[in-house]
């Protein structure tokens, strides 16, 4: 689903599971194709959730913005977020653990 206003352009993937760097190249072909310009969209990701390819776009001269859980609701968020998909139980607590 997408939506269009004035100022943005959003690609919902709600009920999509793609690897980030699938879902990134997706969105990038999908602007490419449309002729929608740099200017116009931003590629959001969580803190901690492929560093290395959050750089690569920045580099390639995208927006990314880097999402990052704060404030009274951080645990209820944290918790439907491992909830949503159990492998990020693992992943939390490898990078829990690296710090």
């Amino acid at each position: 689903m997408r939506t269009v206003n004035d100022r943005a352009l959003r690609i919902h993937p709600r009920t999509l599971d793609f690897p980030p760097t699938a879902f990134a190249d997706k969105c990038i072909a999908f602007a490419e194709r449309e002729g929608i310009g740099r200017d116009r969209f931003e590629l959001q990701m969580l803190y901690g959730v492929r560093p290395g390819l959050q750089l690569d776009l920045a580099r390639r001269g995208y927006k990314v913005l880097v999402a990052t859980p704060f404030g009274p609701e951080w645990y209820p968020y944290l918790m439907r977020r491992l909830a949503e998909r159990p492998a990020n139980l693992g992943f939390f607590a490898r990078n829990l653990l690296r710090r």
